[in-house]
């Protein structure tokens, strides 16, 4: 991404007006690196929503900060109680400087920091001169009496061990955003085997918060196109409440032309894959048919799901799983697995194995998460004649909710399309029938 210095030409159409904003900028800016940001240590998390282990952790490390930091400050200032007023001085200025040279990047280009991602790495340069302000701020206390020592000396170590803890909890978040973008590529990989080259990729709002499209495009192109030197990338990643107007509202046949700073990527909206991930959902490739009324994801999902392609994605390669340096250990085979090869394998119309794979995952300990996960098996076992398993297996996607009546339905009528006639088969349908309202379909 680049960023221009809009501050330059706001100084030649409205001088003072971008002036005032300029130190209002600084001015608000410096309140939330030098006051407003210790208020989060204060954000204590819930032990319900963390975890017990995790939320014993947190704990413990704020409890190790106190001490540790309690322990140090009564040594260095039993030894020096007397503060350097000249040295506090220096500090603070010192401080201030590094202050406002580290924010110019910022204000210059406008871009604001926050303590929300993607905006909050911009708080990162203001560390240095925040901890020569607040330091001097310190050493200003007459620290040569014993109450003032003391109770300066808890005051930061109550503080540095609160922020030991906050900064443990964002390591933490940081972590499971991870776990969640190693699911999300293994996912992905065992229900894509590969990608044609030129393809845009459309995703949900995913659950990973601390990776942008633009930032996932890097993976996806790593792991798809690994020996790819040409100055034009191959794959590209958009999600799509953030591209929709690059996507052109989805309409087809509309070109797409993305810089991506040394490479560039041209493709279609007619050559997309489009997908869907919601932790502890697995990865589903949506399909036009059945998702475009898939009430359980947003509209805009839906949309995109017409979108979707599936001669872009190359079934008849091998599987290379990803490269466990970068992306982890394979996970076990869990439900997701199971689904995402039945997925490919219903994409394949290899009925004889989305059976067989749904008979395995049936028998695991997990479970779907998501009563869309259902659909392949029940396509599988429908045309391999296992139509009583179908029923079943469509009955327990409606317990889920009503709202996948629509996609059942859908499912269902291309059932009823492309299997062979049999007794068995109309008895089925008459029970779908009864099971599921599909009225609007006629």
């Amino acid at each position: 991404m680049h960023y221009e210095f809009s501050l330059i030409d706001e100084l030649k159409t409205s001088p003072l007006s971008a002036v005032g904003d300029y130190f209002v900028s600084i001015a608000n800016d410096l309140f939330k690196v030098l006051f407003a940001a210790w208020g989060r240590i204060f954000d204590f998390p819930e032990k319900q929503v963390l975890g017990e282990k995790t939320f014993i952790g947190y704990c413990l490390v704020c409890l190790l900060g106190f001490l540790l930091t309690a322990l140090f400050l009564f040594l260095i200032t039993r030894h020096h109680p007397t503060p350097n007023q000249k040295v506090a001085i220096q500090l603070i200025i010192t401080g201030l400087i590094a202050l406002i040279l580290a924010g110019q990047p910022f204000w210059l280009t406008k871009s604001y920091l926050s303590f929300v991602f993607p905006n909050s790495r911009y708080t990162l340069p203001f560390l240095l001169g925040m901890s020569f302000f607040w330091t001097g701020i310190l050493l200003l206390f007459p620290l040569h009496r014993p109450a003032v020592r003391i109770s300066i000396c808890l005051l930061s170590a109550v503080m540095i061990g609160l922020s030991s803890g906050s900064h443990f909890m964002v390591a933490n978040e940081y972590r499971r955003d991870w776990t969640l973008t190693k699911d999300f590529f293994h996912q992905l990989k065992w229900r894509i085997p590969a990608i044609e080259e030129n393809t845009v990729v459309i995703t949900n709002q995913l659950p990973i918060r601390f990776s942008t499209d633009n930032s996932l495009t890097a993976p996806l192109n790593w792991i798809y196109a690994q020996d790819y030197e040409k100055d034009s990338m191959p794959y590209m990643l958009y999600t799509n409440v953030k591209r929709e107007e690059t996507l052109s509202k989805f309409e087809k046949g509309k070109k797409i032309y993305q810089e991506y700073l040394s490479a560039k990527f041209e493709g279609n909206t007619e050559d997309a894959v489009s997908i869907y991930y919601n932790a502890p959902g697995c990865v589903h490739v949506l399909d036009p048919e059945v998702d475009v009324l898939n009430q359980t994801i947003p509209v805009i999902d839906r949309d995109a799901a017409l979108l979707n392609n599936y001669s872009r994605i190359l079934t008849d390669v091998p599987y290379e799983p990803l490269d466990p340096v970068l992306f982890g250990e394979e996970p076990s085979k869990n439900w997701c697995w199971y689904y995402e090869h039945a997925d490919l394998a219903r994409q394949q119309k290899n009925w004889e194995l989305v059976t067989k794979l749904g008979d395995e995952a049936l028998l695991l300990d997990d479970h779907p998460n998501d009563p869309m996960e259902r659909l392949p098996f029940i396509e599988g076992y429908a045309n391999s004649s296992q139509w009583d398993q179908a029923y079943r297996q469509t009955e327990e996607a409606m317990k889920v909710t009503p709202v996948m009546n629509n996609p059942l339905c859908a499912l269902w009528n291309r059932i009823q399309n492309e299997t062979i006639h049999s007794d068995e088969k109309e008895v089925t349908i008459q029970n779908i029938s009864r099971l599921l309202d599909c009225s609007f379909l006629n």
